[in-house]
């Protein structure tokens, strides 16, 4: 064999052996991707649970919560909203409610208020498959009233197809 077809060989078989490990990388990640939702929350009864984004048994890598309501200031460090509030995490499981930003955008009547949430970070749960909207206002809401929630999630790997929370 000369230098030549040595050469090709070997540059052969080391491309194959860098697909082999190029492929078993990338099999081992899990696909990811973004979804995006935007509601307006007219006429959710006061008191009331909304289970807005539910990716299970896919999990929530990421997300932007943006949503509008009203306050008694509406300025960046401003006051809460006045009706809205969040559960992240999984039903059933671990949630917290995050505290809202006030972005200082609109007015008393109707300000947006947003948040970022990553898994296991400032007192976010490890794992999140739910964000849920809760009225703790006197009425129903208000078309003044809307989410927005952005997210990348990562599919789960599980063969199981039923829907469960853990």
């Amino acid at each position: 064999m000369d230098n030549k077809t040595h050469l090709g060989i070997s540059t052969a078989v080391l491309f194959f052996f860098v697909a082999m490990i190029h492929t078993s990388v990338l099999a081992d990640e899990k696909e990811k991707f973004f979804i995006s939702e935007t509601t307006i929350l007219k006429g959710l009864e006061r008191g009331a649970l909304f289970p807005y984004l539910d990716t299970t048994p896919n999990k929530i890598i990421h997300a932007h919560i943006a949503l509008t309501d009203s306050t008694a200031a509406c300025g960046q460090g401003g006051t809460d909203p006045d009706n809205i509030s969040l559960l992240v995490g999984v039903a059933g499981g671990d949630l917290v409610a995050p505290i809202l930003e006030n972005t200082g955008i609109g007015n008393t009547e109707q300000c947006v208020f947003h948040l970022s949430i990553e898994a296991d970070k400032d007192s976010i749960p490890s794992e999140i498959t739910d964000i849920v909207v809760i009225n703790n206002g006197p009425a129903p809401l208000s078309g003044f009233n809307t989410i927005t929630v952005s997210a990348t999630v990562e599919e789960d790997d599980e063969d199981d197809d039923q829907h469960h929370h853990d």
